[in-house]
């Protein structure tokens, strides 16, 4: 019998992230990668977007019209993520195979999406930053340089440091739990798992270093 997944994997990911890709791998076609990837999209954007600006910077856009706009920003960005991770996971699954990896498209695009889950986890602080950014928006007006006078007098350099710092923090904790679950679904180590996305996030860059010097040439 095929194992349930249950909220507690979401928490059992962080610390143990290839006992519980296996068991996300056993659970058959409801692995919740479209849930999880739908999820981090919004958890991403907690702090990043003030839908309230839109009604500021559009006097004639009613509440519901906000609303509306807000909706479809979300989802064209869950589908733009969708889009992305199978296409990452494409190629992933590709670099896999030439360093000996076994693992289906399917169970790639699975530990990808997976390893998004300290995106989720991040409202934790990204929740209390969305909150700080609005109040010094609402006492500061709209004017830019009002924002940025007083986002300084209030300890904003401190906070962009520490938020800075956590944003870092858990994109290399994503590159962890990506390398440990991609490792589970291609059979093979959490080291061989980093290097296959190592090489995957390169290709880009050396084929724009290539067309670059093709153009000089």
């Amino acid at each position: 019998m095929e194992p349930a997944l249950s909220l507690g994997d979401l928490v059992a990911i962080l610390y143990r992230p290839r006992q519980t890709m296996r068991r996300v791998l056993d659970a058959g076609r409801d692995r919740w990668v479209i849930q999880i990837v739908i999820l981090a999209f919004v958890c991403a954007s907690v702090s990043d977007s003030d839908f309230r600006t839109l009604g500021r910077a559009l006097p004639g856009l009613t509440a519901v019209s906000v609303i509306a706009i807000a909706l479809v920003a979300l989802i064209a960005g869950s589908l733009a993520w969708l889009l992305l991770l199978a296409l990452f996971a494409w190629i992933v699954t590709a670099v896999g195979r030439m360093i000996g990896g076994s693992g289906t498209a399917a169970d790639v695009r699975a530990a990808l999406a997976w390893s998004l889950v300290p995106v989720i986890w991040s409202v934790a602080y990204r929740i209390p930053v969305a909150i700080y950014k609005s109040r010094i928006v609402a006492t500061s007006g709209t004017d830019d340089k009002q924002v940025l006078f007083s986002l300084l007098s209030h300890g904003g350099c401190a906070i962009a440091v520490i938020v800075l710092a956590l944003q870092s923090a858990m994109i290399a904790y994503c590159l962890y739990v990506a390398s440990n679950t991609l490792g589970e679904a291609e059979r093979f180590s959490s080291w061989k798992g980093l290097a296959a996305l190592t090489i995957t996030f390169t290709i880009p860059v050396a084929v724009g270093l290539a067309a670059f010097l093709a153009l000089r040439g």
